[in-house]
């Protein structure tokens, strides 16, 4: 039987979008400012970088911080949020983290903050992996 070693880095927070218009944007609020919760998790190989990271989960935040703000950009769906951030961090690790290491998984949700008194969230969980076909990190 074979063994595997792993990480598995979860990283989460807000983050604000800044929309040049309101169609077919995540969420219902009409504020060209929005802001929306993210959970990011990665699964990676035990490659470690020289400080000892997969990748700095500071950096995964700032991916999110900088998505679609400061500049006005046309509105998104979740989806396409959520898509988006996914190539982002995708190519953060490829570009930031050590030579060798395999990405297995990359997960990002995104939800808009739930309001008081509002029961209840929407979200959306954009999922790239690795599946027997591939064996290298490529988005094929």
């Amino acid at each position: 039987m074979e063994a595997l070693m792993k990480f598995i880095l979860k990283r989460g927070g807000q983050f604000k979008c800044h929309w040049s218009n309101y169609d077919g944007r995540c969420g219902t609020d009409k504020n060209p400012l929005q802001t929306y919760n993210f959970l990011c998790q990665i699964e990676t190989s035990d490659h470690l970088d020289k400080n000892g990271f997969i990748v700095d989960q500071l950096d995964v935040n700032e991916t999110f911080q900088k998505l679609f703000y400061p500049d006005a950009h046309p509105a998104k769906s979740c989806e396409l949020i959520a898509l988006t951030a996914v190539h982002k961090i995708y190519d953060l690790i490829l570009n930031t983290s050590a030579k060798g290491i395999k990405i297995y998984r990359i997960a990002v949700s995104i939800s808009v903050p739930t309001p008081p008194g509002v029961i209840g969230e929407a979200a959306i969980t954009a999922v790239w992996e690795i599946t027997k076909k591939r064996n290298e990190n490529n988005w094929a």
